[in-house]
Order: structure tokens, then sequence, then C-alpha cells
């Protein structure tokens, strides 16, 4: 790709195509998917700052704590905090997104998914 050498940094190649890395991709599709399925309400639009928006789940086990409903749901709360995008619509929140996690680094990109941060 891009005629590189085989040891070129995959970092710096993600980076020069402008795509997203494979976990990234999987933060952007979790966002939009618990986006399209949040409730607009105003009793939400109101503590959208305050309080988390997606209803968390407790997870009795590690293996039920990275399945889809309770990570979306932590992911994103983090990323509400950060970027506001409750009130968007879901093409507003994709691009946002991708935009903001293009200029994520690789550690960044792992924090969004500890489970205890």
């Amino acid at each position: 790709m891009y005629f590189k050498r085989k040891d070129f940094s995959t970092a710096q190649l993600y980076s020069e195509a402008q795509v997203l890395t494979v976990r990234q991709l999987f933060i952007l599709r979790a966002v939009l998917r618990r986006h399209s399925m949040l409730p607009i309400t105003p009793s939400v639009l109101l503590r959208r700052k305050q309080f988390p928006v997606s209803d968390t789940v407790k997870c009795r086990t590690a293996f039920a704590s990275r399945q889809f409903l309770a990570t979306s749901s932590r992911l994103y709360n983090k990323i509400n905090k950060k970027l506001s995008i409750y009130i968007r619509t879901k093409y507003e929140v994709k691009n946002i997104l991708t935009k903001w996690l293009q200029k994520l680094s690789y550690d960044e990109t792992e924090n969004l998914l500890k489970i205890n941060s």
C-alpha cells in the first residue's frame, strides 16, 4: 500500500491513508448502533451533561462485561462526555466521531476500551 516497505509502521500507514484502525472501527460501529437505540426524551435532554445518557449494565462476570450491551453503553457515555453527541443525528455523530477517532493515538484508543476507566 502506497509502495511502502514491509517494515513500515502500521500506525503511520493508517494515518497516511486516513482510515480507522480495526479497534477504532469497532468503537465507531458500537457507538452508532447504541445511538440509534436511544430514545430522545425531554428528561434525558436536560440531564445529558450531568448523568450518563445510556443506561449501563451491571455485569457479574468479565465475559459479560465485554458483550455489546455493556461495552456500547460504556463507550457511548464516555464519548458523549467529550463530544456531546446525544442530540445530534446519526450522520453528524458518524462524521464527528470519525474525525475525532482519527486523531487518537493507539494508547488513547485502548484507554477508551478499558472497562474500569
